[in-house]
Order: C-alpha cells, then sequence, then structure tokens
C-alpha cells in the first residue's frame, strides 16, 4: 500500500529555510538584474552632450552607481549564495530528526494497515474445524425455524453426535474443495490451505484456502468453505458472505492488488432439486438484503456434484465470473452457471 510521503517540519523551520533558499535565489537573480541595466553604460559622449544639464547629471550618476554594482557584483553574489547556505543548513539541520520520527511514524502506521498473512498452525486449524462444526449444528437447528424451509423427520441425536458428524462433513468436503482448486489453479495460483488473515482493529479471518496469484497483475482468491446436512441456512450464507468479501476487500486495500472472497456452500446430503430450492431461497434473500457484496461470489454444491467437477471447469468459472458483476453461482451437471439471478423475484 503506498502513500504520499509527509513532509513535516515546524513553522519557524519552515520560515528559516524559506530564507535561505530567498537568498541562494537572490544570488543568482542580482547579478541578473544588474545586467539588465547595462544599456546605461552605453550611452556615447555626443549623445551625452546633447542632453540638459540635469539629463546629462542623472545619466553620468546612473553609470556611475551601476559600474560600481557591477564591480562588487562578484563579491556580492558570493556573499548571498553563502549567506543563503548557512541560512538554509539553520533550517535543515534541526528538521532532518523531525522528518525521520515522522516517517518512522507513518511507516508504523502503514505496517499496521498491512494484513498479516500466516499459515495456521495445526492447533489453530483444529479450532477452526471444531467452531465450523458447531456453528453448522447451530445454524441447522436456526433454519429448521425458517418459514419457507422444508420440515424434515429425522430420528432423534444427541447434540455431541451431531457436532462429530458435522466435524467429519466439513473436513472432508474442504479437502475435497481445495484439491480441486488446486488442481484448477495449478497454473496461475499457489494454493495455501488454513490462512489466517489479520490486520488492525482486531481483524482476523480464518480462510479455508488462499490462492495468491503468480503474476502481478492476478487475482488473488479467499475461499470460505460452508457445510450443511442438507438445507444451508440463510444465516449462514449472510455471515459468510458478508467476512469473505470484508477479508478481500481490506486485502485489496492492503495490497493494492485485486481479490476475490469465494464462498462455497455445499449440501451433504442434498440433491439437484434441493439445491435449485435452496438458490431461489438463497438468492431471495440476498435481494432483499440489498444484494450480493461487490467482491464476494457464492457457489452452491452437493457433494456428489463436487466429487465429479472437473478443474477446467472451476478453472473456466473462476475466469469468468471473479471480478464480475456480483454472481451466486450453482454446481449442478458438472457445470458452473450462474443461479437465479439476484435481483429477480
Amino acid at each position: 500500500m503506498s502513500s504520499t510521503p509527509t513532509v513535516e517540519y515546524g513553522s519557524f523551520y519552515k520560515f528559516v529555510t524559506s530564507i535561505g533558499v530567498f537568498f541562494i535565489a537572490a544570488a543568482g537573480l542580482v547579478p541578473w538584474a544588474a545586467l539588465q541595466l547595462h544599456p546605461a553604460l552605453l550611452v556615447s559622449t555626443e549623445t551625452l552632450s546633447g542632453l540638459t544639464n540635469q539629463g546629462e547629471h542623472a545619466v553620468r550618476e546612473q553609470q556611475r552607481l551601476l559600474s560600481a554594482i557591477i564591480d562588487d557584483l562578484p563579491a556580492t553574489s558570493f556573499s548571498l549564495f553563502a549567506l543563503g547556505v548557512v541560512v538554509l543548513l539553520l533550517g535543515l539541520i534541526p528538521w532532518y530528526p523531525r522528518q525521520r520520527k515522522a516517517d518512522e511514524r507513518e511507516d508504523a502506521e502503514t505496517e499496521e494497515a498491512r494484513l498479516r498473512i500466516q499459515a495456521m498452525t495445526p492447533a489453530q486449524t483444529h479450532e477452526k474445524d471444531v467452531l465450523e462444526a458447531e456453528s453448522a449444528v447451530q445454524e441447522a437447528e436456526s433454519a429448521s425455524t425458517e418459514p419457507e424451509a422444508p420440515q424434515l423427520e429425522e430420528p432423534p441425536v444427541s447434540r455431541a453426535v451431531q457436532s462429530r458428524i458435522a466435524l467429519d462433513n466439513y473436513i472432508r468436503v474442504e479437502g475435497l474443495f481445495v484439491e480441486k482448486l488446486q488442481a484448477a489453479l495449478r497454473e496461475s495460483h499457489s494454493v495455501r490451505r488454513n490462512v489466517r488473515i489479520s490486520g488492525q482493529a482486531n481483524f482476523s479471518f480464518d480462510a479455508d484456502a488462499l490462492a495468491e496469484p503468480l503474476r502481478r497483475d492476478g487475482r488473488t482468491i479467499l475461499v470460505e468453505v460452508k457445510v450443511g446436512k442438507r438445507m444451508i441456512p440463510l444465516a449462514l450464507v449472510s455471515t459468510a458472505l458478508r467476512r469473505t468479501a470484508e477479508a478481500a476487500r481490506r486485502l485489496s486495500d492492503s495490497s493494492g492488488a485485486p481479490a476475490t472472497g469465494l464462498a462455497i456452500f455445499v449440501s451433504v446430503e442434498g440433491d439437484d432439486r434441493l439445491l435449485d430450492a435452496v438458490s431461489r431461497r438463497i438468492t431471495r434473500h440476498l435481494y432483499r438484503q440489498g444484494g450480493l457484496p461487490p467482491e464476494a461470489i457464492a457457489l452452491l454444491a452437493t457433494e456428489s456434484g463436487l466429487q465429479s467437477l472437473e478443474p477446467g471447469e472451476l478453472r473456466r468459472a473462476l475466469q469468468t465470473f471473479e471480478g464480475t458483476a456480483p454472481s451466486v453461482l450453482q454446481l449442478k451437471d458438472g457445470h458452473i452457471d450462474a443461479a437465479v439471478d439476484v435481483a429477480e423475484d
């Protein structure tokens, strides 16, 4: 992130420095001004004899004064230049340490604003996975009360078992998608799994994967994977898209390079018919909330569809939709296409 350097010094030093610059400039301007008057020295004797006594006296005084100035001109210019240098140094020497402190302060602020990208430790990764599983279970419980959610009769299962199943599903699906992403972007990006992005104002985002471009003009892709047993809760979608978009925006502001957040929502036990219903609910929900964040892409898929996804199709979809208008994408029959437009319905 580049910024214009701040020149900082007190008003007194600014005043002293300005005087020094004035004297140095005068060392060159004074000789130039004096030489502009040299025609007075070229007045001939015949011309002077034709003037009145007062006119002749005035011309001769002008010639005498100009001659004296020209005689003293080298010493005067040197004195002005030397005085200007001395005064300039009197202003610059106290200014330098102040400017250095200002530069250090600005560098510190810039470093604070720059996001830090670090690989997560195994403990941090496990904590992230557990939190994702717990979140999926909580959101699934909340989603069962949504008016448009289909009500399914399922045998009661303890919370601990639900969390264990959700954790297994999440780790399996996350690993599957990251493998697909690595294969799809092998030639254009370096894909790292489980990366923590942190910065000022206590901002922290744990990306399931971070695809960094190999070329300077490439686009960074932050990936967040969300997994649901069947339905994908609307609150889960909204939260994930908002956080992914914010992380992409901060990363872009920090690095000066474009970034896109890719949030993929996977239904483990769902089918294409259920995915169509989920897509309609999500697009309606996003439209009511003002649309999809411009820095994010939402991808809806089933686990079976994700397993059969070809890396080339994922690469084509990312190249087509990243950096374009906000998109809700759906993986269906091996192809990734735009789902129902956010503005429809």
